[in-house]
C-alpha cells in the first residue's frame, strides 16, 4: 500500500507524525510503527496533537512489541520495563502479562514464567496480583495440556481416525497420561500444584507490600 504525500512528516512539520504512525498500523507495517513511535519517545521536544500522554504513547508502543512477531530491533524487555516504572496503579498486572506474552510468542518459555514470578513478587495491588496470578496459573495448565498432547499423541500413531474418537481409547489415554512417570511431565504437574499451593503466602506478601508494619500479616507469613 502506498503512503499518501500528504502523511509524510515534515522536519518543518511534525504535527503529522502522528496521523503517520496510525496509517502505518492500519496498513500493518508494525516495524516502521514502533520504530517512528520509538522516536517519537525520545524526543524531549514532542508533543502530542491528538492529546496522548508520554504514558499513552508508551502503553501503544508495548502493545506493538507484544502483539506483532515481525517487530524487531528494539529492546522490548526495556522499552516495557520502562513503561511498568511509569505506569500507574491499575496497568501493573497488564504490563507484566504483556512482557511474558512477549517471551511466550518467541518461545522462552522459561523466560515468560520468571517474568509472571517476578510481577507476582512484585505489585502491591489485589488486583494486579490476581491479573498476573490468573495469567501464571493459565500459562502452567497450557504448558500441562501440552505435554499431556506429547504424551497421548505418540501413542496415537498408526491408529486410524475412527480408532482416535473412542471415548473409551481417549479415557485409557488419558489414564495412562496422569499415570505417567515422564519427568517432564511430571515436573510440570508439580510447578502447577506449587503455585496454587503458594497463592495464600503470595498474597499475605501483597499485602505486606501494601503495609509493611502490618505486625498481623507478619505472622500469617
Amino acid at each position: 500500500m502506498s503512503i499518501p504525500q500528504e502523511l509524510y512528516p515534515s522536519q518543518d512539520d511534525p504535527s503529522h507524525i502522528e496521523d503517520f504512525i496510525e496509517f502505518l498500523v492500519n496498513s500493518g507495517r508494525w516495524q516502521e510503527a514502533a520504530e517512528r513511535l520509538a522516536r517519537v519517545l525520545n524526543d524531549d521536544t514532542f508533543y502530542s496533537t491528538k492529546g496522548k500522554t508520554k504514558h499513552r504513547l508508551w502503553l501503544e508502543l508495548c502493545d506493538l512489541l507484544t502483539q506483532h512477531d515481525v517487530v524487531s530491533g528494539l529492546n522490548a524487555d526495556a522499552i516495557i520495563r520502562g513503561a511498568i516504572r511509569k505506569s500507574t496503579d491499575d496497568e501493573f498486572g497488564r504490563l507484566w502479562t504483556a512482557l511474558a506474552y512477549y517471551y511466550v510468542r518467541r518461545g522462552l518459555l522459561e523466560k515468560a514464567r520468571d517474568v509472571l514470578e517476578e510481577g507476582m513478587t512484585t505489585v502491591a495491588t489485589d488486583r494486579d496480583f490476581s491479573v498476573i496470578f490468573n495469567a501464571c496459573s493459565r500459562f502452567e495448565e497450557s504448558m500441562l495440556l501440552l505435554k499431556m498432547e506429547e504424551v497421548i499423541g505418540e501413542d496415537e500413531q498408526g491408529e486410524d481416525e475412527v480408532d482416535r474418537l473412542s471415548v473409551t481409547k481417549i479415557q485409557r489415554k488419558l489414564k495412562r497420561f496422569w499415570l505417567s512417570d515422564d519427568k517432564d511431565v511430571e515436573l510440570t504437574k508439580a510447578q502447577l500444584e506449587h503455585l496454587l499451593d503458594r497463592r495464600p503466602e503470595l498474597v499475605n506478601s501483597v499485602l505486606l507490600r501494601q503495609d509493611p508494619h502490618n505486625v498481623e500479616q507478619w505472622h500469617r507469613g
